[in-house]
């Protein structure tokens, strides 16, 4: 039961109606290092900065013995999400195109993306792929509450946060985009609407699934840390 609401808090603030237009843009996150890609500025962004610094502020009132409740189950919330977010891809990387959300797609012949208009290669990331994969296993439940090794917990619990956005960039670089059914580089800008059927997504829905398996044993790591257990 926990697990499961830990997943709907991670999602609360997704479907939070229209206030995820106002926040969503500062809580993403950029690739380390010098050559950091870009990411979408607001006023929220100069005042709060990326998403790991937002995921900071929200641990230190977790944190904090004279924060309110209600801002603890809040920043809870926060955490839950930027922890899952961070590790999808299109999150930790661009080309040029705001993380995919210009690049447009259909999935498995549909074009609609209601309320939001139509496909883009974001969107199929964030949500479309996730709820195919969710329905081919079963339900939430059976992802979640799936076994996970002690090899591969020990393995996903090392690093930083830095270390699993850079791992979600190379996800981005090394498949989001190489098994789209174009060409895709730097210099060229995707105009088309691509075509994204079962052949994409069945390569795709592995590296999804492991992406979701490895945010929850973070998650995990990162409230232990900051709630001292």
């Amino acid at each position: 039961a926990l697990v499961l609401w830990l997943t709907g808090a991670a999602l609360w603030f997704t479907v939070a109606g229209v206030r995820i237009y106002r926040f969503q843009r500062w809580l993403r996150f950029g690739r380390p290092g010098p050559s950091a890609l870009q990411v979408e500025t607001s006023l929220l962004a100069a005042r709060l900065g990326r998403g790991r610094e937002a995921l900071e502020r929200f641990r230190r009132i977790l944190e904090d013995p004279n924060a309110s409740r209600a801002d603890k189950q809040l920043a809870l919330r926060f955490v839950a999400h930027l922890v899952g977010d961070l590790h999808q891809p299109l999150h930790a990387a661009s080309r040029g195109d705001r993380g995919g959300n210009r690049v447009r797609v259909s999935f498995f012949g549909e074009r609609d993306n209601p309320p939001y208009g139509t496909l883009n290669l974001h969107a199929v990331w964030d949500e479309s792929m996730v709820r195919r994969l969710i329905a081919d296993r079963g339900g939430e439940r059976a992802i979640v509450s799936a076994p996970i090794t002690d090899g591969n917990r020990n393995a996903w619990e090392k690093g930083s946060i830095s270390d699993w956005t850079a791992e979600s960039h190379r996800i981005a670089r090394d498949a989001v985009y190489p098994l789209l059914p174009v060409a895709a580089s730097c210099s060229r800008k995707i105009v088309e609407v691509v075509a994204i059927d079962q052949a994409y997504y069945a390569r795709a829905a592995p590296l999804i699934e492991v992406q979701i398996r490895r945010a929850g044993v973070r998650l995990a790591r990162v409230l232990n840390e900051t709630l001292g257990r």
